[in-house]
């Protein structure tokens, strides 16, 4: 009975701190204000979190674990079937499951360990389009390459912010990739 108690604490406490860091970002969070939050007092969240940066590190880890996984997925020379049948499920399936702790991640970081985060994922999407056939011929310019990164990843970050449910979610993926698409083959050099 007592390891149900815990299990219930350290539930409280997450909620607790995503609501908090939601609400003010990682920075201005407190430990007395989750604490209050979560109902208990401050000095237990330390029983179950050595400090901030890890109960942050808690509540980011899904969304940074589905996305390096998402990064070490195996892409075919089809950017089409890359973006729908690989991407866009482990999207949305991060935008549905952990919606707010993504945006806790892409906007609320600052201060912690992961502000660069977004950053770093919009690098990863500049690199991938470098290698996508058709843009991979052309000679632009880095920067251009890091402006198209940037708008499709704030698009979905976008979604993120606004999400309605997954239906919406989904149409709304299917429309960013669409226009995604059909602006990035406009460029090919083939």
């Amino acid at each position: 009975m007592a390891q149900v108690l815990k299990d219930s604490v350290r539930n409280s406490i997450y909620s607790s701190a995503v609501n908090e860091m939601y609400k003010n970002g990682y920075k201005d969070a407190t430990m007395k204000k989750i604490a209050g939050g979560a109902g208990i007092p401050a000095g237990l969240i330390y029983s179950y979190f050595k400090n901030k940066a890890e109960l942050f590190h808690e509540i980011v880890r899904p969304v940074v674990s589905a996305l390096q996984n998402m990064n070490s997925e195996e892409l075919t020379d089809d950017p089409e079937k890359n973006l729908y049948e690989i991407e866009l499920p482990i999207w949305l399936n991060c935008i549905e499951r952990y919606n707010r702790q993504m945006v806790i991640l892409i906007d609320k970081s600052s201060g912690s360990g992961f502000e660069s985060f977004k950053e770093d994922c919009i690098s990863e999407v500049t690199k991938h389009l470098r290698s996508t056939p058709g843009l991979r011929e052309t000679d632009f310019d880095i920067v251009f390459y890091h402006i198209l990164a940037t708008n499709f990843m704030e698009g979905i970050f976008e979604i993120a912010r606004h999400y309605k449910d997954r239906k919406w979610a989904d149409d709304m993926l299917r429309l960013l990739i669409k226009q995604h698409r059909f602006g990035t083959a406009s460029l090919s050099s083939s």
